[in-house]
């Protein structure tokens, strides 16, 4: 499974109805890759605002842990 989010620097952003808040991985706004559009809408909106933002793709792999 590969998901979008936004970051900068060492610091995620959880997206908000007030706008955002920097948060850790865990509470991060994630999107999947066909929500492209907004995610870029979201880092055009947000980047004047924000030094260092940018998109990264998660990937996550299953696996059995035991």
């Amino acid at each position: 499974m590969e998901l979008l989010v936004l970051k900068a620097g060492e610091r995620y952003l959880r997206l908000t109805n007030e706008g955002f808040e920097y948060t850790g991985m865990n509470k991060a706004s994630v999107y999947p890759i066909s929500e492209e559009a907004f995610v870029l809408e979201q880092l055009q909106k947000l980047k004047a605002e924000i030094g260092g933002l940018s998109i990264k793709k998660l990937t996550i792999i299953e696996s059995d842990f035991l």
